[in-house]
């Protein structure tokens, strides 16, 4: 088991968290603010419930997109240099 799982040193780890995880958080706290107080104070804790888990799913959605470009420009920059 230990000898198949590649080994990840802590300025690797660090370096996700700070170029990946941290900005997509703050994204969607952002996210989550803005819609949270553009819905007006009257309605229901399952509209709201609901408002909250689209954009949520929008978040996602939108980091998914970006990784995937991010992927395909990296492969078509590994292709052009061989």
């Amino acid at each position: 088991m230990r000898g198949a799982l590649p080994r990840l040193r802590i300025d690797q780890m660090l370096n996700f968290n700070w170029k990946f995880l941290t900005p997509v958080a703050l994204a969607s706290l952002t996210v989550i603010m803005l819609v949270d107080k553009a819905l007006p104070a009257g309605l229901s804790i399952w509209v709201r419930t609901a408002a909250l888990l689209v954009a949520n799913v929008l978040v996602f959605a939108a980091t998914l997109g970006i990784m995937v470009l991010a992927r395909r420009r990296h492969w078509t920059l590994v292709q052009t240099e061989e």
